[in-house]
């Protein structure tokens, strides 16, 4: 009977140390927006990376992107030549809609 309570108060005690570490890390997200140009225009091909990461991808022919496995607390960084490179907090956001302007400065350096 002693053995039993032992083997229950230590299942218990696992399951509590387990729901607590699952709640500690945050956990990732998927974040997706449309990215558009100061003029309304849809932005295909711009580079959207998580800073510090290799998680990136290119956005749509429609301007859209998604990001997986993302931390809550992670920084994006939208870039594209010919315009202001952004960053962006993610602050446990799911959507993120971004407007980029024309950088005519930085074009010049291309040419």
């Amino acid at each position: 009977m002693k053995k039993r309570v032992t083997y229950s108060r230590a299942a218990l005690l696992l399951l509590f140390g387990l729901l607590v570490s699952a709640t500690a890390f945050p956990q990732a997200l998927k974040v997706s927006g449309t990215l558009k140009s100061n003029t309304g225009e849809t932005l295909p091909g711009v580079n959207v990376v998580v800073r510090g990461t290799t998680n990136g991808v290119l956005s749509g022919t429609d301007g859209s992107y998604t990001l997986d496995n993302v931390s809550p607390n992670a920084v994006i960084v939208y870039s594209f030549i010919g315009y202001r490179t952004e960053e962006v907090s993610v602050n446990s956001r799911t959507v993120i809609d971004m407007v980029l302007s024309e950088d005519v400065q930085g074009l010049r350096k291309w040419l």
